[in-house]
């Protein structure tokens, strides 16, 4: 077999070594076993086919098993590979002496040779180059008995025969080559499996040494501050304040928590790494539980429950246990009831002696446990509620290390409960035992059943009187009982609202904070760092939280990530998802200190994530910030209120001024426009005249007519004949062709009419804003030029028009567009009205070009004025400047052009050249309508 190409040879080697010191040998001997056992129903075989023969054939099949086992027993040991491909070797070549007697290649035992290579790669662990020497070599002579005489060579039967063997041999070349692989790759997972496994076991061990050398070097610090604490406290150091010493209260509370935390995580690693030493003493159970008793009685009746003692129980039951480790066993039983048991709820404490031993019980009337959950509470780190809306604070240790405690006493632990709702019963079985040899000073050590703390040691060289002596501090028993009462007294007492304090009004308010948190210390240390700068009000979970937020939205909330009924993450995703509420800045405050945690926070927007411990300043810096950056927000978000406001004002004098120039414009334009209408209505007007006196004549006919009596026939044909007479004077035809003149004459006059009219509404109107629609820019510029053209030609200014005169289409307002044209060609007159035109021989010309190409559409508008001087020129522009006379012009005219032409998208430029002319440019973007299809 190919060593693979992406392992080392040095693996493949190592490999090869473990299958030769391993392998071979074991299934050597199994193939070597089913050779000699298939030999026993080959000799009945050869007796019934091979009768003549059986003597030789059986004394053959016996040497052939005793040469194998010779070789197995002498040999394989000490040379595995070598006697494997022996045996191999020895077997096949006893097989083709046997089919050489029995009648050669074409001999009915052939198909033995094949069942041997078969064999090979699933009995022999042989790689592809060994088998392929091995069968090559038995191939070679099967082929060859034809040379030895057994058998004729060349036949076609001949060359049958050895098809098969032959594709049996490279089948078993190809099978031990893949059964190689496989088996390489099979010990290379053992061997990443095996080391895998080595390291975790180094790791766990030195966890264990590093968590017992941490957990002992915690407690030395821990005692340093405890010990002052309660000299602070008992006025030893002098007079504190009555708020210094409720929060030193809370320190040294929260100081024996995490005391009694670090000597629950040494326990179990001394538990894990055997190490926990007991003590087994006799024990009387009724006093040691009525010291239990009445240690917890005043934290039960803090919230509202009953520990007792059940009374039928014998005082002269006794167990042989460790004290502390009972001690700690019933304190966690009897905490873990206290904590899932509602106020009216009891627990009772029992113990009875049982067959083998003595069983301790406590049940409660509390919430129950579900079926699948009464094993998996007692797994380490387990909690029946996870989540971060959980209501009962908690490691997951207490179970845990009370079970394990319980197995070190070789007892054991199980939990029985009816279901929610029905209580819990936790049972704990205790074998009879002898009690353990104590030395004097570990008897002297330990503690009563009658004192109310624990004794812990700490920082002691295990196993010497002196360390453990000198390492001895209490440590309160109920601590953790205690937070658990606290926690409940706090999360259920009666919610009251928090009064509003009356301002002075001459005093600046401060910014108001919600804080929240379902543990009351942790809240009220918050209020105490932030109620320097900000008025703090307090939640004592997420839904109280939301329904304050909403009556009365903070400047600021501030929370803690797992809080029971509603988690800071869903609080914050409500308060951010709610209009009118998004804008609040949020602060979560948490020990989860995962990135994944922080960055969940963020993502539902969280604008800022402090994770415990802090320092207090700190949290006031970043509140701090958070406020400030809310105020300037809304500051913000008011200047761009009163922006939008003084921009829409100025749109709409913007729009008055546009119309006034409008108007103006077309004050300007009233005279020459009057001519314009009045030329065609005198028109119309002669027309009139003229079509009424043909009508008169045709009335007269017409009476004439209606006139004629026909029942007089030769009076009849006498009038029909003289009105004949004188339709013939009137000659119809011409009066037919007059009448259709003067119907063309009022009809052009009229149309005419109609246009410049049109042109000057559509000017003068004024319009709302509205979205661009695609217009004929070449129609528009002749509409305009209609309005001007006369009074332009009036002043011999010639006035030329060049481009298409239609099919330029752009996407605008045309009142707009035609509003800077207009502007532009006013402009231009007065340019030139206003300049001397000494020294020029040149004829005043305005022109306007439209040029159309590509996507662009340009509008010049020309004149060969006197040009723009320089110092002019950069203020064209500007809004309200002109060079025009006082009362001539409000400046507003080539602003508002520019402004129009930028809403199109163009641009509005100029060139000049001083006293010669002047071009005012328009770019614009061309209409497509294959683009517009597209985007649809």
């Amino acid at each position: 077999m190919a060593i693979p190409h992406d392992k080392p040879r040095s693996d493949y080697a190592k490999y090869r070594r473990e299958v030769s010191d391993h392998q071979i040998v074991p299934a050597l001997g199994a193939g070597i076993l089913i050779v000699v056992g298939l030999h026993l129903p080959f000799l009945l075989l050869d007796y019934s086919y091979y009768g003549e023969s059986f003597v030789p054939l059986a004394i053959g099949r016996l040497s052939n098993a005793l040469s194998l086992g010779f070789v197995f027993l002498f040999f394989a040991k000490k040379w595995p590979a070598p006697t494997m491909l022996a045996a191999v070797a020895n077997a096949g070549l006893h097989l083709i002496v046997i089919i050489g007697f029995a009648g050669g290649v074409s001999s009915l035992y052939f198909p033995g040779l094949m069942l041997l290579f078969l064999g090979i790669p699933v009995l022999l662990p042989m790689t592809s180059m060994q088998a392929g020497l091995v069968v090559g070599f038995l191939f070679a002579c099967f082929a060859g008995l034809p040379l030895a005489g057994f058998g004729e060579l060349g036949t076609q039967e001949y060359f049958v025969n050895l098809f098969f063997p032959g594709a049996a041999a490279l089948e078993c070349v190809f099978s031990c080559a893949l059964l190689e692989r496989l088996r390489f790759r099979d010990y290379q997972r053992r061997e990443e499996i095996a080391a895998a496994r080595d390291q975790l076991a180094k790791l766990d061990d030195a966890k264990n040494r590093f968590s017992a050398n941490v957990h002992h070097e915690l407690r030395t610090p821990l005692t340093l501050m405890i010990a002052p604490l309660d000299s602070l406290r008992a006025g030893e150091y002098g007079q504190i304040s009555d708020q210094a010493r409720d929060m030193l209260g809370v320190m040294a509370a929260n100081g024996q928590r995490l005391l009694k935390l670090i000597n629950d995580l040494l326990d179990l690693a001394k538990l894990e790494d055997k190490k926990f030493n007991l003590v087994r003493q006799p024990i009387a159970l009724v006093p040691f539980i009525d010291e239990l008793v009445r240690g917890t009685q005043a934290l039960a009746q803090k919230k509202g429950l009953r520990v007792e003692r059940r009374p039928e129980v014998d005082p002269a039951v006794s167990v042989v246990a460790d004290r502390d480790a009972l001690d700690k066993i019933l304190i966690n039983l009897v905490g873990n009831a206290m904590k899932f048991t509602n106020p009216g709820g009891s627990i009772t404490i029992s113990c009875e002696n049982v067959e083998g031993g003595i069983q301790i019980a406590v049940a409660d009337s509390g919430i129950g446990l579900e079926a699948d959950q009464l094993l998996r509470i007692f797994d380490r780190f387990s909690q029946v509620d996870s989540s971060a809306t959980r209501k009962h604070e908690g490691t997951g240790i207490g179970l845990s290390l009370v079970s394990e405690l319980v197995q070190l006493h070789q007892g054991r632990i199980w939990a029985t409960s009816e279901g929610l709702g029905h209580g819990s019963t936790m049972h704990v079985f205790f074998p009879e035992a002898e009690p353990d040899e104590a030395n004097a000073a570990e008897l002297a050590l330990a503690p009563s059943a009658d004192d109310a703390v624990d004794a812990t040691r700490v920082d002691a060289p295990e196993g010497t009187d002196e360390g453990r002596r000198a390492s001895l501090i209490k440590v309160d028993r109920f601590v953790e009982i205690g937070v658990s009462v606290d926690r409940w007294e706090d999360q259920n007492e009666r919610r009251t609202d928090q009064p509003e304090k009356i301002a002075d009004p001459s005093v600046r308010r401060r910014p108001r904070v919600l804080v929240t948190d379902d543990n009351r210390d942790m809240r009220e240390l918050l209020r105490f760092v932030l109620e320097k700068e900000f008025e703090v009000e307090t939640a004592k979970n997420g839904l109280e939280a939301l329904e304050r937020v909403q009556a009365n939205p903070p400047a600021l909330v501030v929370t803690d990530l797992m809080m029971p009924g509603l988690s800071g993450t869903e609080l914050c995703e409500r308060i951010k998802t709610t209009e009118g509420l998004r804008d609040i800045p949020v602060m979560i405050v948490s020990s989860k200190a995962e990135g994944e945690m922080k960055v969940r926070g963020l993502e539902l927007g969280a604008d800022d994530y402090v994770t415990k411990p802090f320092h207090p300043r700190e949290v006031m810096a970043r509140a701090r910030a958070l406020v400030r950056l809310r105020e300037a927000q809304r500051e913000v978000a008011q200047r761009n209120t009163e922006l939008e406001g003084a921009l829409d004002r100025l749109s709409r004098t913007q729009a008055q001024l546009v119309q006034s120039e409008r108007l103006a414009a077309v004050g300007e334009l009233a005279a020459g426009i009057a001519h314009e209408v009045n030329n065609p209505v005198n028109y119309a007007l002669n027309a009139a005249r003229a079509l009424k006196s043909i009508t008169g004549e045709l009335q007269e006919v017409a009476e004439r007519f209606d006139a004629l009596d026909v029942a007089d026939r030769e009076k009849l044909y006498a009038d029909v004949q003289a009105l004949r007479t004188h339709l013939d004077e009137l000659d119809m035809p011409e009066v037919v062709r007059s009448i259709e003149d003067i119907v063309r004459i009022v009809s052009d006059g009229l149309e005419r009419t109609k246009k410049l009219v049109g042109d000057l509404r559509d000017y003068a109107m004024p319009r709302e804003p509205r979205d661009h629609e695609r217009l004929d820019l070449a129609a528009g510029i002749d509409s305009t030029i209609r309005l001007v053209s006369r009074e332009i030609g009036a002043d011999g200014i010639e006035l030329v028009r060049e481009g298409p005169t239609e099919g330029v289409f752009v996407d605008g307002d045309l009142g707009a567009l035609n509003q800077v044209v207009l502007n532009l060609l006013r402009n231009a007159h007065q340019a030139i009205q206003g300049s001397s035109r000494e020294g020029r021989d040149e004829r005043p010309r305005i022109g306007v070009q439209l040029v159309a190409e590509g996507d662009t559409v340009e509008v010049r508008v020309s004149d060969n004025g006197p040009g723009i001087p320089e110092d002019v020129l950069g203020r064209i522009f500007e809004p309200f400047f002109t060079t025009k006379a006082p009362g001539q012009g409000s400046g507003l005219g080539l602003s508002m052009c520019r402004g129009i032409v930028e809403s199109h998208g163009g641009r509005l430029e100029v060139q000049t050249a001083v006293g010669k002319a002047t071009t005012f440019s328009i770019n614009l973007q061309r209409h497509s309508r294959i683009s517009k299809q597209s985007s649809c």
